[in-house]
C-alpha cells in the first residue's frame, strides 16, 4: 500500500515539476515586464514541490537507511534549489542580469538531473531493487 501513495506523490512531483519548467519558460519568452500570472503560478508550485518532496524524504528517511549517494544527491539538489531562488530574486530585480541567467540555467539544469536521480533511487529502493 505504501507503494501506490509513493507513486502518487512521486507523479505528483513530476507534474509540478514539468509545470514549474513550463512557466519558467512562459517567463523568459515574455520578458520583462513579468506576467504577474505565470509568475505566481510557479512560485506556487515550487511552494508546493518543495513540501511535498521534502515530506517524502523525511518519511523515506524514517523508514529506510539513506545510503550516501542518496544524501550526495539531496544535498546537491538543495544548494542547486537555493541557487535557483537567489539567482531568480536578483533576475527579477535587475542585478546582474548576465551572470545570473547563466547561473539560472546552470542549477535549473542540476537541479533536475539530481531531484530525478533523487527520486528514482527512493522510488527503487521502495520497490526492492
Amino acid at each position: 500500500m505504501m507503494l501506490i501513495g509513493m507513486n502518487w506523490k512521486l507523479i505528483t512531483l513530476g507534474i509540478l515539476l514539468l509545470l514549474i519548467i513550463a512557466m519558467g519558460v512562459v517567463i523568459y519568452k515574455t520578458g520583462k515586464p513579468y506576467n504577474h500570472f505565470s509568475f505566481a503560478v510557479q512560485k506556487l508550485g515550487i511552494v508546493a514541490f518543495v513540501v511535498i518532496a521534502t515530506g517524502i524524504l523525511i518519511n523515506f528517511g524514517k523508514n529506510s537507511c539513506i545510503h550516501t549517494t542518496l544524501w550526495v544527491l539531496i544535498t546537491t539538489s538543495g544548494v542547486s534549489m537555493v541557487t535557483i531562488l537567489f539567482s531568480g530574486a536578483l533576475l527579477s530585480l535587475d542585478k546582474l542580469q548576465k551572470s545570473m541567467q547563466i547561473a539560472h540555467k546552470i542549477s535549473s539544469f542540476t537541479f533536475l538531473l539530481f531531484i530525478i536521480g533523487t527520486f528514482f533511487l527512493v522510488y527503487k529502493s521502495q520497490i526492492g531493487y
